[in-house]
């Protein structure tokens, strides 16, 4: 990117923010409203569950959605994540290989949105590890309690969690590698 470009890209960086933070609210909704839902409804359907106490599941995830949406929409600078769902395919994708490659950034706007969520993944990355490492625990011990443990299932779960926490660190490190050969950070 051209140095006078960047200049009035930074320039518009307010508005070109909200753009592409009202384009992912719009996008995480409906992510969320296709993916929770019907899921909600095919549990209860394969429980062979017909009585009303199957709907709770659904009437407390719709006010969930709709307390996510309130909170994107009156703090859009704690919604980065959202705003990155709203940038095009290629600016996606041109984060994804720099993350890959550990190239640095050009873009304002995307350098933006990937800093304040490197930002939020260093604050929040051990959360998200207590909680992996939490539901693996507990799903290992629903599995073992069974009568007779499947170890092979209890195995392949002690194996996606390890791997979810060493890929979100992995990946807060090189997010912040990015962000350092981009001129942003110490």
């Amino acid at each position: 990117m051209e140095p006078d470009e960047a200049l009035e890209r930074l320039g518009t960086r307010e508005t070109e923010l909200a753009r592409v933070a009202a384009r992912g609210r719009r996008r995480a909704l409906v992510i969320m409203l296709l993916g929770c839902v019907p899921a909600l409804v095919l549990v209860g359907w394969l429980n062979h569950d017909a009585s009303l106490v199957a709907l709770i599941p659904i009437v407390t995830v719709l006010p969930g959605l709709w307390y996510s949406w309130l909170k994107w929409a009156r703090r859009p600078e704690d919604s980065q994540s959202v705003a990155f769902v709203g940038l095009d395919r290629s600016q996606r994708r041109l984060v994804y290989c720099s993350v890959a490659t550990g190239s640095p950034l050009d873009d304002p706007i995307v350098l933006t949105i990937v800093g304040s969520m490197q930002q939020h993944m260093e604050r929040t990355g051990w959360m998200a590890a207590l909680a992996v490492a939490g539901i693996t625990a507990s799903v290992c011990l629903l599995i073992g309690g069974s009568g007779t443990p499947s170890w092979p299932a209890i195995t392949a779960v002690l194996a996606a969690g390890t791997l979810a926490i060493a890929g979100g660190w992995w990946l807060t490190r090189r997010t912040g590698q990015v962000m350092r050969r981009s001129g942003v950070g110490a």
